[in-house]
């Protein structure tokens, strides 16, 4: 057994059925509150606890956690769990921001639950908010109603008339008379990780396309990379800087991505999670993301970002930060 499960407290136990709601409140004032909606499945057993964050045991002078200060820094904790023979348990929860105790007054239900797809529908006063998700971005997933995709995340919001669609490692999206694919960037081989000016490097074996030889992008935001070991370990940290070498890919990280990598034993070592040693060929990529936006009256405009390109019928988007024009003519898309 896991020795950490020795520093739980405040542990009470109980049982639900059916849909149910909580909300983790917030220490500071200037940050919001979350309410979980936890949507499946339909019963279960609950706990509640306490218990150390570790990641604010971090000793930048030591470059390790200080797990003396595992009692200083505590958070609260809710487990769904269930027991029984041959189970097949799909865990659906939907996080809600709530600012000064104001939760919105919203309709959440699931409108899809399969194996492979699911959707979820959050309908407010004026607001209709669609999340799509498949745990096998590999194969095309027909939700019905004129919209299928292929991939990780989709959502699609629409508020008085205007709809802006995010994807998220989709490759292929429909939506009504709407058609679109996006490249897949594909999983590079992990080489090396090193320091460079209070910022870690991963070097990958191979390149993505859609940056020149030593071009750099910065992400105005942290971007999620992945890494698999042996196809089957998943785990993500987060990417401020991509640059393109002459065959190699570098990621800087401004904060420790949490783990050590030996290419030679090809065995990983986290650090945020004690005990947790790895064994396989660690490989990283990046997912590409996408926005459309346009106005459900019109049908001869519309506006992408992407961060890899993206092709609307015949016509291909290259990456662009900013939004860009699409106008469409008489079926095809023209820039």
């Amino acid at each position: 057994m896991n020795p950490w499960y020795g520093v739980f407290r405040d542990v009470h136990k109980g049982s639900f059925s059916g849909p149910f709601s909580a909300i983790f409140k917030a220490e500071d004032d200037q940050i919001p509150d979350v309410r979980l909606h936890m949507l499946e499945p339909g019963d279960g057993d609950l706990y509640t606890a306490t218990v150390p964050t570790l990641r604010q045991c971090w000793s930048n002078a030591l470059q390790i956690e200080d797990h003396s200060l595992v009692e200083q820094f505590r958070m609260p904790k809710l487990i769904v769990r269930r027991e029984g023979e041959n189970l097949r348990s799909r865990f659906t929860a939907l996080w809600e921001p709530v600012r000064n105790n104001q939760a919105v007054d919203a309709e959440v239900k699931i409108i899809v639950s399969e194996q492979d797809v699911l959707a979820v529908q959050v309908t407010t006063g004026k607001q209709e908010v669609e999340l799509f998700y498949s745990p096998d971005p590999s194969g095309f997933r027909d939700v019905g109603n004129g919209m299928g995709f292929e991939g990780r995340y989709a959502t699609v919001q629409t508020v008085e008339g205007n709809r802006e669609i995010t994807l998220y490692d989709c490759t292929r999206f429909n939506y009504q008379n709407l058609e679109l694919a996006m490249p897949a960037r594909p999983f590079l081989r992990l080489l090396e990780m090193r320091e460079d000016n209070d910022q870690c490097v991963l070097v990958l074996d191979g390149v993505w396309e859609g940056l020149s030889e030593r071009e750099c992008h910065h992400f105005e935001e942290p971007e999620l990379a992945y890494l698999f070991q042996e196809g089957i370990r998943g785990r993500a940290f987060p990417v401020n800087k991509l640059e393109r070498g002459p065959d190699s890919m570098l990621l800087y990280c401004d904060r420790h991505p949490g783990f050590e990598y030996d290419l030679g034993s090809r065995i990983l070592e986290e650090i945020f999670t004690p005990f947790e040693i790895i064994e396989g060929q660690a490989e990283v990529r990046i997912p590409n993301r996408g926005w459309i936006r346009y106005n459900t009256s019109r049908s001869d405009g519309l506006q992408v970002r992407t961060t890899g390109g993206m092709t609307l019928a015949d016509r291909r988007v290259d990456r662009c930060a900013d939004w860009t024009e699409v106008v469409l003519v008489s079926g095809r898309e023209d820039r």
